[in-house]
């Protein structure tokens, strides 16, 4: 059986949960990420790939391989992008 999610202990993060999942109006197989930064509710980001059997196998070793280093490099620009918009800190 595929697994379909995963949750990571990443320090300055919390907890990130990765859910293997499907875009809604592509059918594209995405990662979806959750985690709640201080002060801020649930976020998430979004990592699509192809539309394809290949795309789908990318989007399961993507997610097996996720572990704090890899989901902090993709969520911290994130933060910093959003603190400077919404005028608080990451």
């Amino acid at each position: 059986m595929r697994k379909f999610f995963k949750t990571i202990k990443a320090t300055t993060l919390h907890d990130v949960v990765a859910i293997a999942a499907t875009h809604d109006e592509t059918g594209a197989p995405t990662i979806q990420l959750y985690f709640q930064p201080e002060g801020l509710d649930v976020c998430s980001i979004v990592l699509s790939y192809s539309d394809t059997d290949k795309g789908g196998a990318a989007r399961d070793r993507f997610l097996e391989s996720l572990n704090p280093e890899s989901v902090t490099k993709i969520i911290a620009p994130a933060l910093a992008l959003a603190s400077g918009v919404i005028g608080g800190e990451s």
